[in-house]
């Protein structure tokens, strides 16, 4: 099998052969080899002045992924990448070969959301693998949203520094202390107060109103379960969950005097709480991943 990545040349002589190593030919252009590429430059440069044809070149990758290397490298559509195994295995390629343009292009794809959000351990891990500060930032970030642990299989971390890793959950429990200082409690109902459990005084300012306030059971219960849920997963959205929302909202609705203003009086608690919470995260110092 072979492919063809130059087709204006009607002279495949002057062609450079690549074979991979499931044994598909590729004739590639070796001047945008060249320009890509200084590695692949020195080779040819020496065959100019020998004056011999480029040499046939074999690599280590298989034929899907030099396909998608000269997909970047080529002013052509670049390729559509669907999974961070083939993210993963481009950069190792794009790495070796010193093909700087395609390298800063996969940094980019690493950083989309469709991998961050979905697998931000394994997209830390990557940026540690190969010094992409920024990308491992987010994604040390992104991992608030799922607990560390729990037979989670990452294989990248293989490669990854004891150090990295260190810093990684030293950051998520620097992010943890932080939001447990950020709970705020306040209700106005002393009806639904009355509970002994709902003794202490506390004051909260939402901007709209400020006082004094003897906090539900139902809310404090709300913050027990919201300061539980911060522990594995630190970060602003999980504290808006349906699964903490919803039963403070069931249980209000059977009060009389919460039943008028217990979702607008949630939702609005919810979003200053969240937007604390971010606030005190973005504070805190971010790690910088191992090359």
């Amino acid at each position: 099998m072979f492919r063809n990545f130059d087709h204006s040349s009607q002279v495949t002589s002057t062609l450079c052969k690549v074979y991979t190593s499931d044994q598909v030919k590729f004739l590639v252009c070796p001047q945008i080899l060249a320009v890509a590429s200084p590695a692949f430059a020195g080779i040819f440069a020496f065959a100019l002045r020998a004056g011999i044809e480029a040499p046939a070149i074999q690599v280590e990758e298989y034929s899907d992924t030099w396909d998608q290397l000269m997909c970047i490298c080529y002013p052509m559509p670049n390729p559509e990448i669907k999974t961070l195994d083939e993210v993963r295995l481009l950069i190792e390629a794009a790495t070796k070969y010193s093909l700087e343009v395609v390298v800063d292009y996969l940094r980019r794809v690493l950083a989309l959301p469709k991998f961050v959000e979905e697998a931000p351990l394994r997209v830390y891990a990557i940026a540690c693998m190969h010094g992409f500060e920024g990308v491992g930032k987010h994604a040390a970030k992104m991992t608030f949203r799922q607990p560390i642990g729990g037979g989670q299989d990452v294989a990248e971390l293989a490669y990854v520094s004891g150090m990295a890793y260190h810093r990684l959950l030293e950051y998520r429990l620097k992010c943890q202390e932080a939001k447990r200082q950020t709970v705020p409690v306040f209700l106005r109902c002393d009806h639904c107060s009355n509970s002994p459990i709902s003794q202490s005084v506390m004051k909260f300012d939402l901007g709209w109103r400020s006082q004094e306030y003897r906090p539900s059971k139902h809310w404090l219960g709300y913050l027990e379960e919201a300061r539980k849920a911060l522990v594995t997963q630190p970060y602003g959205g999980v504290i808006a969950s349906p699964a903490l929302v919803a039963p403070v909202i069931k249980e209000g609705y059977n009060c009389k005097i919460c039943a008028t203003s217990i979702y607008i009086d949630m939702m609005q608690f919810v979003d200053v709480f969240q937007t604390g919470v971010e606030e005190t995260v973005s504070q805190v110092s971010h790690i910088a991943p191992d090359a």
